[in-house]
């Protein structure tokens, strides 16, 4: 093999390496608004939807939480630590069955602050049917309109 070829193919390899190290570093980046399970009792599914490194400041905002009704059933809210302070309008409602909406907003200086991270609500439901419901972030408004989401 000549020095040229050998060359040739080391930069190849090499820049394979490189192109295959960069794609596994941005899948390993965090969501800036995630879903996670934190409890189940077999009764009981608790859910923390999570900030991750604000990457604005949050004065509004809106999304949804679609789920599986023959699974759950939607019981009750808790703002999380990111809320207890913030938000003089807060509200979780449900317009269909499997489909909550989550909704704040703040006129005054208690905003999410950029670089924030925390529980922004805590959603528990009622273990109704047997499975795994899939709990997907969707339809983000305001000031999350433009950030990322990570399912359970």
């Amino acid at each position: 093999m000549t020095i040229r070829r050998k060359v040739k193919r080391t930069l190849a390899i090499t820049s394979l390496a490189a192109i295959v190290c960069f794609l596994m570093a941005g899948s390993a980046v965090a969501a800036e608004l995630e879903i996670n399970q934190t409890a189940s009792d077999g009764k009981q599914a608790v859910f923390a939807v999570s900030v991750n490194n604000a990457p604005n400041e949050v004065a509004a905002f809106g999304f949804e939480v679609l789920y599986d009704s023959d699974v759950l059933r939607y019981k009750d809210y808790e703002r999380g630590s990111l809320a207890q302070d913030a938000f003089s309008f807060f509200d979780v409602n449900e317009p269909a069955s499997g489909q909550l909406r989550v909704g704040g907003m703040e006129v005054g200086a208690n905003k999410i602050q950029e670089g924030s991270s925390g529980t922004l609500v805590i959603l528990t439901f009622e273990v109704v049917g047997r499975g795994k419901s899939e709990m997907k972030l969707a339809e983000l408004k305001d000031s999350l309109k433009t950030w990322t989401t990570r399912d359970e």
